[in-house]
């Protein structure tokens, strides 16, 4: 509402604001004045008591006498000139000093009156009030006389005119009126000559308000005429949005690059000249996970990194970018590269990439050549060997060149597997052509699985064993996949199993999983080699398993074939008593065999 108002109305109103507390500051201070008048009259009157008292005393028996108190009354009122009344405890007047005897009876009784009421409770009441026949305030003071056991005997009430008091808070309300009056009328001319003086002196300020308004908006000074407060003010106001307007773009840019920089994978640190990191986006939180809250502190002390911390120096120092490799240490240790950027000197930022894939497919790349030049060199060797040998002079012999002939077969054959097998795994794992989805029934597949692996088993006189469900257990997906991974299975299961031992396959229907569980009573696996028996080319024994014309690459087969079907290996061994594995696929087949519909 204020706001509404030009200079002239609000000085007024200011002015106006500062009589009306003076006015109320003097009626304040003549309520004072007046509460000191009663106070000083009633203990002027309160003095007269003792001497009235003893009156009073002298007559007691006379109290219910108006004939008798109403002369004490007259006497004692003209002496001390003062009113004075004499009331009984039950509120009839007994004697007046300003009553005829005759008409004391007919006065109406005074036990309500509020001086009388109090000097019965408490002892002593006092009382202003307007009086109607005298035209003036009164004040009434009364006492409790000669107390018996039913309380007291008379009360005196004493009453004074207050003639010069409501003189003076008259005269006294008459000023304050008439001040008011002179100081509303004071109040406007003040207004209006502070507004006039106040438009003079903000004229050229609105003049350049404007010129500044119209070069922030146009970009050229062009010539203004102001005519007021309200111009400048309108002015400012264009100004202000101008600015409001420039501060939301700002704003919006920020919060548009504070999102984006939130939304980032790479992790982002900024720090300011000092080394105080200022912000940390939640990729690199996750990264690097800080173990006390970063912002505010350096590098070293919220991540542990001193290479960080010093690259993050560097670049403040001399102004250059870097580029470092460090490894996180925690739950999950990460591989990471950091590029480190000045900031004009106010700073650095420091983006974080996530290599630790990376690195371990380079590694893994290292160790499959490695693994597959290992591999391929023994058979490759042999077969060498044996072409030099019949080359030099052995086809001649038929039983050497028969001998040799096989060895090169041998390791062909060899080869040939490997080459299969690393075929077989590289598809599984660039999921090549893609794999077929179909209906299978898991009790046939076992039974092609045994037939498969059957021959083996007898020549080293192995028992094989089945436990089926009777109701189908279906699953979806490839059939000749499935079919590897359970031979495989079951070949490495025979191959590892002492001659007089036994291999059991098992197919279980759990909830939503079927379980197919090969388990053996061979010679086990180690605890420290179970976390990699499902790598490329690892091998427990190798001497055995080469011997046995293993590759290394089955159980990794294994386990590409379970994921891409979207299961899982579980594996049990104990050394010298033999070894559980278990592929667990979804199942088509609830708990009581009935079946489920194909998922795609």
């Amino acid at each position: 509402m204020l706001r509404r108002l030009d200079l002239r109305s609000r000085v007024f109103l200011v002015c106006t604001a500062l009589v009306v507390c003076l006015a109320g500051g003097g009626w304040w201070w003549l309520a004072q004045i007046r509460k000191d008048v009663v106070r000083q009259a009633s203990s002027h009157l309160a003095r007269q008591v003792p001497l009235i008292r003893e009156f009073l005393d002298a007559r007691q028996a006379q109290w219910n006498s108006s004939r008798a108190m109403d002369p004490l009354a007259d006497w004692l009122g003209w002496g001390l000139q003062v009113r004075v009344t004499f009331i009984l405890p039950e509120g009839n007047v007994v004697g007046d000093s300003q009553v005829e005897l005759a008409q004391i009876p007919l006065l109406e009784n005074h036990g309500d009156r509020p001086e009388v009421k109090e000097a019965l409770q408490l002892g002593a009441g006092t009382s202003v009030r307007y009086s109607n026949t005298l035209g003036v305030d009164l004040l009434y003071v009364a006492f409790s006389i000669g107390q018996t056991e039913r309380g007291a005997g008379m009360i005196l009430r004493l009453a004074m005119p207050l003639e010069e008091l409501s003189s003076i808070s008259q005269k006294g309300y008459m000023v304050i009126l008439l001040g008011t009056l002179l100081g509303l009328v004071l109040s406007l001319v003040a207004s209006h000559l502070v507004a006039a003086a106040t438009e003079r002196e903000l004229g050229d300020l609105a003049r350049k308000a404007r010129q500044m308004n119209q070069e922030m908006a146009q970009g050229g000074e062009v010539p203004a005429l102001v005519s007021g407060v309200g111009e400048l003010d309108r002015m400012l106001t264009a100004l202000g949005s101008h600015m409001a307007s420039k501060i939301r773009e700002l704003n919006e840019a920020r919060d548009n690059l504070e999102t984006l920089i939130q939304g980032m994978v790479e992790g982002v640190l900024l720090t300011d000249k000092d080394g105080r990191i200022l912000l940390v986006n939640k990729a690199l939180w996750k990264l690097m996970e800080p173990r006390v809250d970063p912002i505010g502190r350096t590098a070293a002390e919220a991540f542990r990194q001193a290479d960080l911390q010093e690259a993050l120096e560097r670049c403040v120092d001399h102004g250059q970018s870097l580029t470092l490799e460090m490894r996180t240490t925690g739950a999950q240790p990460r591989s990471l590269e950091v590029q480190v950027a000045p900031l004009g000197g106010k700073g650095a930022v420091a983006v974080v990439h996530d290599v630790t894939e990376r690195k371990r497919m380079e590694e893994l790349r290292r160790d499959l050549v490695a693994s597959v030049s290992h591999e391929l060199r023994t058979p490759v060797s042999a077969v060498l060997a044996s072409v030099e040998t019949l080359l030099e002079g052995a086809l001649e012999d038929p039983i050497q060149a028969g001998r040799f002939a096989g060895i090169i077969h041998r390791h062909a054959l060899r080869l040939q597997k490997i080459l299969e097998e690393l075929l077989d795994l590289s598809r599984l794992e660039s999921r090549a052509g893609g794999s077929r989805r179909e209906l299978i029934r898991l009790q046939d597949l076992a039974q092609a699985g045994l037939e498969a692996i059957r021959e083996l088993a007898e020549a080293k006189g192995l028992q094989l064993s089945q436990e089926l469900p009777e109701a189908p257990a279906l699953v979806q997906g490839d059939e000749r996949q499935l079919e590897q991974a359970l031979v495989n299975l079951l070949e490495n299961a025979v191959n590892y199993t002492e001659p007089g031992g036994c291999v059991t396959l098992r197919i279980t229907v759990e909830g939503a999983e079927t379980h197919i569980a090969v388990e053996d009573t061979g010679i086990g696996i180690p605890p420290e080699h179970l976390p990699r028996i499902f790598e490329r080319f690892y091998r427990v024994d190798k001497d055995r398993s080469r011997a046995l014309g293993g590759t290394g690459l089955g159980l990794s087969i294994v386990k590409h074939v379970v994921q891409s079907h979207g299961g899982r290996l579980q594996v049990e061994s104990t050394p010298g008593k033999g070894s559980i594995f278990k592929m667990i696929l979804p199942a088509l087949v609830q708990p009581g065999g009935s079946e489920s519909p194909p998922v795609s």
